[in-house]
C-alpha cells in the first residue's frame, strides 16, 4: 500500500521525479507526502518534499541542510538611504566582509555560543567538525540558493533578509546517521524513532537546528550592525 501524495507540481515534472516520488510513497511507515512546486530529484528522497511518518525516521527527507531557514528584518531606514551609488557599494561590500560566504578568517573568528559548545554530539568526528569547521562557519552565508538581500517594502522601508542552514555540519551529520540506518526494500534509508540510533539523530539534528538559528541570527546582527551608523538601528 503506498502512502497520499499531495502534489502541487507544473506539468511535465518528470518520470525520474514520479518514479522517486512513487518509491517514497511505498517506503514502510510513511503516511503521506506532499510535494512542493520546487521539488526535483536527489539521492533517496526528492528535494522539495514534506514526509510524515509515525515511527520511522528518514533522514534523506529532512535532508542535509538541517535547520534550513530564512530570517527577516526591518531597518529603521528608508530605501532613499541606498539612492546615493557610492554609499549603497560601501554598504554591499561591507556585507561582504561582515558576512563571508564560507568562512570567518581563522585569527579573530568568535566561539561557538555556551549551548552548542557545551552539547555533546554523537561522535568524535562530530565534535571534531563543531569544534573547527562549525566554529569558523557559524555566521556565515553559504552556496547555493542561500543569500542575503537589502530589500524596500511597499511603504519604502529597508529590510535584510537572509536565506542559511547549517553549513558543513548539517551533511555530516546526515552522513553520519544515514550511514547507520537500515535500508527499506523501497530503498530509502531509516533510524526507528524510538531507538538508541533514533534517539542519537534526533538529538544531533537538533543540535544542527540550533546551530543553524544561531548562524543566522548572527549574520542579521553583523548586517543590521553595518546600517546602524546611518539609520540609528540597534536591532
Amino acid at each position: 500500500m503506498s502512502a497520499r501524495i499531495a502534489a502541487w507540481l507544473p506539468d511535465g515534472a518528470g518520470a525520474a521525479l514520479d518514479a522517486s516520488l512513487a518509491r517514497l510513497a511505498r517506503t514502510e511507515d510513511v503516511a503521506h507526502v506532499a510535494v512542493m512546486p520546487d521539488a526535483h530529484v536527489a539521492d533517496d528522497v526528492c528535494v522539495g518534499t514534506v514526509t510524515a511518518t509515525t515511527r520511522r525516521l528518514l533522514p534523506a527527507a529532512v535532508g542535509g541542510d538541517i535547520g534550513c531557514g530564512m530570517v527577516a528584518l526591518r531597518l529603521r531606514a528608508d530605501a532613499d538611504l541606498l539612492a546615493d551609488r557610492d554609499r549603497a557599494a560601501r554598504l554591499l561590500s561591507g556585507l561582504c566582509r561582515r558576512v563571508p560566504h564560507v568562512l570567518h578568517p581563522a585569527a579573530g573568528t568568535p566561539p561557538l555560543p555556551d549551548d552548542l559548545a557545551e552539547a555533546r554530539l554523537g561522535a568524535p568526528r562530530l565534535e571534531a567538525m563543531k569544534r573547527r569547521e562549525g566554529r569558523m562557519e557559524l555566521g556565515t552565508l553559504g552556496r547555493g540558493n542561500h543569500f542575503l538581500e537589502v530589500q524596500r517594502d511597499e511603504e519604502g522601508a529597508l529590510w535584510l533578509l537572509l536565506h542559511s542552514g547549517s553549513r558543513a555540519m548539517g551533511p555530516a551529520i546526515r552522513e553520519h546517521h544515514e550511514a547507520l540506518a537500515a535500508r527499506d526494500p523501497s530503498g530509502v534509508r531509516f533510524l526507528e524513532a524510538d531507538s538508541e540510533a533514533g534517539r542519537a539523530y534526533l538529538a544531533d539534528a537538533a543540535w544542527a537546528a540550533s546551530y543553524a538559528r544561531a548562524s543566522r541570527a548572527r549574520m542579521a546582527a553583523e548586517a543590521a550592525g553595518l546600517f546602524a551608523p546611518l539609520t540609528d538601528d540597534r536591532a
